[in-house]
């Protein structure tokens, strides 16, 4: 007979079967909520019995047994450990179709291997000795136990006044599960009893961070306690440090050019870094990093700004775990509407020499005008930064539109250029853009050395379109309308290019960058309101000023040929006068 637990428990479809075992079941535990005493995991605890790790504190089990007509002496009593466990052993049978038998026996069958029998007073006294003898062992100890689960990190509810002095004890000790705590102010709001709330009170200190404070110097600080028996303490004067600060090299860049970013005052540590981020995106949002340097407080990082319009900013942060400690002045990054979006080359290999910059990224083809580099001329201007740069990042999100012919990615040449990386976007290229989903290629110590970061997780839908890629018919038909495609983007960008009053800049992307002669937010209402159809008006990018650029995406053939006909229609009428606001 089947036992209650087995390996596909709950399973109940091959889809939630493959998932959890190929995918869930090997994947570490980050529990970012519990109430496991720190000090027993710091201190490698071992369990009396089986009544310790499974009754003590569980308000859960507890209520179940009150609801059974359990005494409270068997839940919070003085009942011996044997005598609480029997009498939850005779509650566990009315739990079924609840959660805590579930969670019972899943918990008996792993780690303590026992799945044969289902827990009553019958088998009680059995399940009771064998899993106290198990707890005897030297991994069921507190911190045993979480790496028998594969815990890789667990939060505890702390209080503000706790000493955390068990999650240092743990942070020093060789243990593979962090200790980490989390803000738990009950005491805060425990005001029914004013005497316990002041004594709680008396035990917090003044502490006042310099990011606070509207200057650094010294200043006087006095800690205040509310009666009974609380009062004011003397003033003590501390001397505030002036804070870390990044201040950058120019404010407005042109396109190719190198900003440099200059850190004073810095922490130290061996794990701080410097990140240039777009402005208001997330705290692990970032398009470049660099380690600070162990032991270094001031220092200079050159970056190449992104190709793509918009306003950036850097960050410093202290340690590996994304405290941010300080932010630069935004820099802006303006497009070059004159120069026809053109990178050149030898201009920023010349940059290159005056700021010595960690990192360059071409963007081919590029956005938002869709302008391709010629790949002779990029190897050559990659081959020229070798050791000159760590690294070279060419992003080719595009290039599957900028050829009938298969593209020919730079990909291949990692091996022998092992400061390049070559990105590329699914979302982009496949038309997939909700999975989220992109690779990099680049060298193999590389690679190794990105695996010691943070990687973007994949969900089962991107894992199920990952195996589409390698399905030949898939392939086949993916290749044929790639090609399509095209074919019918190449068609809509000519007849763009052929409108009266319209500059199209060269494009091999799926999208064209117009220039209009009139502004472009009248256009784009009028071909959304006479047509239905919608362009994006681009004048808030930066660089992109005048209001008067306008970026169309190529759709299927039908779809191109009316966006064809709407802008002729439109730029062939005069302008929707302004309604002037009444008096």
């Amino acid at each position: 007979m089947r036992p209650f637990i087995h390996a596909d428990f709950l399973l109940e479809t091959e889809t939630a079967r493959r998932l959890y075992h190929e995918v869930a079941k090997e994947q570490p535990i980050i529990d970012y909520h519990c109430h496991l005493p720190p000090d027993q995991i710091a201190q490698n605890h071992r369990f009396r019995s089986l009544t310790e790790i499974w009754l003590d504190g569980d308000h859960y089990k507890w209520r179940a047994m009150r609801a059974h007509g359990i005494s409270e002496q068997y839940c919070t009593g003085n009942a011996s450990d044997w005598e609480k466990f029997a009498a939850w052993a005779g509650t566990v049978p009315a739990t079924l179709r609840n959660p805590l038998y579930h969670w019972t026996h899943l918990e008996l069958a792993f780690p303590f291997g026992i799945s044969d029998r289902l827990l009553n007073p019958d088998t009680a006294r059995g399940i009771f000795d064998a899993c106290n003898q198990r707890l005897a062992e030297p991994t069921f100890t507190a911190p045993g136990l979480l790496e028998q689960y594969r815990v890789k990190v667990v939060c505890t509810t702390d209080d503000p006044t706790d000493s955390l002095e068990h999650h240092v004890a743990h942070g020093k000790s060789a243990r593979p599960t962090r200790l980490l705590p989390t803000w738990r102010p009950d005491g805060a709001m425990a005001v029914a009893d004013l005497d316990a709330y002041a004594a709680w009170l008396s035990k917090l200190e003044a502490s006042i961070p310099a990011s606070d404070l509207s200057a650094e110097g010294v200043a006087q600080v006095s800690v205040h306690t509310p009666g009974p028996g609380g009062g004011t303490t003397n003033a003590i004067a501390f001397t505030i440090d002036p804070p870390a600060a990044l201040t950058v090299s120019a404010s407005v860049v042109s396109p190719g050019s190198q900003v440099t970013v200059t850190l004073v005052r810095g922490f130290g540590g061996d794990s701080d870094w410097l990140a240039l981020a777009r402005t208001g995106a997330d705290e692990d949002d970032y398009l470049q990093w660099t380690w600070v340097g162990d032991g270094v407080t001031d220092r200079t990082w050159t970056v190449t700004m992104p190709d793509t319009a918009g306003t950036y900013e850097f960050r410093l942060f202290i340690s590996s775990e994304n405290i941010l400690a300080a932010k630069s002045p935004v820099v802006v990054h303006r497009l070059a509407a004159d120069r026809g979006f053109a990178l050149d080359l030898d201009a920023l290999d010349a940059l290159v020499d005056r700021h010595a910059p960690d990192t360059v990224v071409v963007i081919n083809p590029n956005n938002p005008d869709g302008g391709l580099v010629d790949r002779g001329a990029l190897i050559d201007f990659v081959v020229r930064l070798q050791g000159r740069v760590r690294q070279v990042i060419v992003d080719e999100s595009y290039l599957a539109f900028s050829s009938l012919e298969p593209p020919h990615s730079l990909a291949g040449l990692v091996s022998e250029l092992p400061h390049l990386v070559v990105l590329n976007s699914l979302s982009k290229s496949h038309g997939i853009a909700g999975l989220r989903l992109g690779y990099a290629a680049m060298s193999r110590a590389r690679a190794q050395e990105l695996r010691r970061g943070s990687l973007w997780n994949l969900n089962a839908f991107a894992e199920w379109f990952c195996d589409l890629l390698g399905d030949d018919g898939y392939l086949v038909a993916y290749e044929g309308a790639r090609r399509r495609y095209v074919r019918d983007a190449r068609r809509l960008f000519a007849g763009l290019g052929a409108l009266p009053g319209v500059r199209a800049f060269p494009t091999a992307a799926n999208f064209a960058l117009l220039e209009v002669g009139r502004p472009a937010h009248e256009v784009a209402t009028a071909l959304l309101a006479r047509h239905r159809v919608y362009v994006r008006d681009c004048a808030d990018k930066w660089g992109l000023e005048g209001d008067r650029f306008l970026r169309v995406a190529a759709r299927t053939d039908a779809e191109n040929r009316r966006i064809l006909f709407a802008l002729s229609d439109v730029l062939s009428h005069p302008a929707w006068p302004r309604l002037a606001a009444a008096a």
